[in-house]
């Protein structure tokens, strides 16, 4: 199901040396998939809780050059966040509420500009 909902094909290109990634909170996704999959003691997931992930992104972008670009955030998938294209993203966001939207953007490195 992750690999569908990121496939490059459908990624936001933000110019030739980019692409923009949306990012959804890895503990909601968990929680909306126990809902859908009707397991027992799950419950609607509410809106999605990007905040703790929009916080720590906004911490490392406040530090030294890293306000240039994405490309240095360190959080895994799928198990922090899941990296969506625009069209999934906005079926979550639309259909549940989302408190931050998190549009990442990562470029290819050139000489050493992307540590």
């Amino acid at each position: 199901m992750y690999h569908k909902f990121k496939s490059v094909k459908t990624l936001e290109k933000h110019n030739e040396k980019g692409l923009a990634y949306y990012v959804i909170n890895a503990s909601w996704i968990i929680a909306w998939h126990s809902w859908v999959s009707g397991r027992p003691n799950s419950s609607h997931p509410g809106p999605i809780n990007n905040m703790p992930i929009a916080e720590r992104i906004m911490d490392f972008r406040l530090t030294g050059k890293h306000y240039l670009h994405d490309n240095g955030i360190k959080l895994k998938e799928p198990q922090e966040i899941y990296v969506l294209s625009y069209e999934f993203f906005s079926g979550f966001s639309f259909r549940y509420g989302v408190d931050v939207e998190i549009k990442l953007v990562r470029y290819k490195c050139i000489e050493d500009m992307c540590d």
